[in-house]
């Protein structure tokens, strides 16, 4: 409402109240108005200056044809043989109404000379007008790569906390989907062509350059704003030039990398990787764990096919609810049509068990055994029905509120 563009607005029509003369000393306000329109001003300038040589060998071949035009239609019209040129400066008049196609028809030409010469000129200033057309839009076409790379780093430059996702294959898509779903920031890099294509036409900001560029990646804002770095093109050896490179940009950022082969996994770690992904083996590993379970892969369709009805879903044990100090076995978790995906803990009871991943003070025990046994503070990872987990998760709170209110009998 108080913008300085809304004040000159309002300073600049003072001056049309007339009955008070001394607003008119406000007309001054109405030329910075023009200021707002001075970044596009300057922007056509720069195409025009872009194009000075065309531009001046048409200023030259016009101010040419004008000179003869105008000769010859004095030769032809002139008031000596009944025409209606008295002068050259009339002469001029003519050929420049003519040339721009205007043509006010206040000087008529009214022999077959002048005809003839009219007939030439307006010829002439058509193609005058659309070489000129043609030059315009040709710098234009060129200068628009360059608005539109401007565009996008002002666009970068706006994101915060935002995702560098390199490689937009049918992985890389996958999860572009997911982050826009979640209204998270994230800049798409790929070298493929139609990738960048496919994922400007669904507005995703998009930069079509190698990504294991130091400039490609500056320029996505790894250093500004930028705090994770998904490598998930289709090859090993892209995926360790990049995070080979995001980690000497930027010692601080997360680094999640796709892993295709087994025996580059510690090339990746070596490279600076902080977490992998590694599609193949994940997929082997949940088909042979839960081969002949219908509930597991229920669950695991559903996610697959978008379900919003099935979810994978973190829940603590807490001290003296029922699932406290029982083992896997006989908590029986299929019986709850729930599917336990790991176990995330600190307990160094666990510390000898199979299949322990480390994550950070914790380790994630994927598929445990049935002799694993639950104490407070681990955190189950389950994979089921909304429903059904939430069913399990108000058993847990309360059987932990019964054990510890005192119940009394009178």
């Amino acid at each position: 409402m108080f913008s300085p563009s809304a004040i000159i607005d309002l300073l600049a029509i003072l001056p049309g109240y007339r009955p008070l003369r001394i607003l008119r000393v406000f007309l001054i306000f109405r030329l910075f108005k023009l200021l707002r329109y001075s970044q596009s001003t300057q922007m056509f300038l720069g195409v025009l200056s872009s194009k000075r040589f065309e531009l001046t060998t048409l200023a030259f071949l016009m101010s040419f044809l004008i000179f003869i035009a105008s000769t010859a239609i004095y030769m032809f019209e002139n008031q000596n043989v009944g025409g209606q040129i008295s002068d050259l400066y009339d002469a001029f008049y003519w050929a420049v109404v003519t040339i721009s196609t205007v043509g006010y028809g206040d000087i008529t030409p009214v022999t077959t000379g002048g005809r003839l010469v009219t007939t030439a000129l307006i010829i002439s200033g058509l193609g005058m007008l659309a070489f000129f057309t043609s030059i315009i839009v040709a710098a234009f076409n060129e200068k628009m790569s360059e608005f539109q790379d401007d565009r996008l780093k002002a666009s970068i430059e706006k994101c915060t906390q935002s995702t560098i996702l390199c490689g937009f294959g049918r992985v890389g898509q996958e999860i572009a989907s997911q982050l826009h779903a979640n209204k998270l920031n994230f800049v798409v890099i790929d070298i493929d062509e139609q990738h960048i294509a496919l994922a400007q036409k669904k507005e995703y900001i998009a930069l079509h350059d190698d990504a294991s560029k130091n400039t490609t990646l500056e320029q996505a804002g790894i250093n500004h704003g930028a705090k994770t770095v998904l490598c998930t093109t289709g090859d090993d050896v892209t995926n360790v030039y990049i995070t080979l490179t995001s980690r000497y940009l930027n010692p601080d950022i997360t680094i999640i990398s796709r892993a295709n082969r087994e025996d580059n996994v510690k090339k990746f770690y070596q490279a600076g990787a902080n977490y992998l992904v590694q599609p193949y083996t994940s997929a082997g590993l949940l088909a042979a764990e839960y081969i002949g379970q219908p509930v597991a892969f229920e669950a695991i369709h559903g996610i697959l096919h978008d379900d919003k009805d099935v979810k994978i879903e973190a829940i603590t044990i807490s001290q003296n609810c029922f699932l406290d100090g029982v083992s896997l076995q006989k908590a029986c978790f299929n019986q709850y049509k729930a599917r336990l995906i790991g176990i995330v803990s600190d307990n160094p009871i666990h510390a000898k068990r199979r299949n322990r991943y480390k994550l950070h003070n914790q380790h994630f025990y994927f598929n445990p055994e049935s002799s694993f046994v639950l104490h407070k503070g681990d955190i189950l990872v389950l994979l089921g029905r909304q429903l059904s987990i939430e069913h399990l998760q108000d058993l847990i709170e309360t059987s932990r509120l019964r054990r510890r209110t005192p119940w009394t009998i009178n």
